[in-house]
């Protein structure tokens, strides 16, 4: 089940409040985008876990899509764009250290020798 949150700010703090009407508003699926916004990027590994933001068209802010390879995880959106710019970096962090903690387990089969 999908989980949907409200990134607020509290002075440069991003915090993820989980929405209380839930999804309401946001039944998407790819590659659509959601009404009123517009793909901006891909971030991460579509075989791991990858966000996909999305910029409001006609407004300030937009929401992120999290994916893993068994589909949506969850949804946050940002009302401003200030919440946007730390959505962005914080979904790109999530997803880096997704594929950085990966990829060492990965190694952990190789000996160093």
């Amino acid at each position: 089940m999908q989980e949907f949150y409200d990134l607020k700010l509290e002075g440069t703090k991003l915090h993820f409040i989980p929405r209380e009407d839930g999804s309401e508003g946001f039944e998407f699926a790819l590659p659509d985008p959601p009404a009123n916004h517009t793909a901006a990027g891909i971030l991460g590994d579509p075989e791991l876990m990858y966000c996909v933001a999305f910029r409001k068209e006609d407004g300030h802010g937009g929401l992120f899509a999290m994916y893993d390879e068994n589909g949506l995880l969850f949804v946050a959106v940002a009302a401003s764009n200030l919440a946007y710019s730390l959505g962005l970096a914080e979904m790109g962090r999530t997803v880096t250290y997704a594929r950085y903690g990966a990829d060492i387990f990965d190694a952990l089969d190789e000996n160093d020798d």
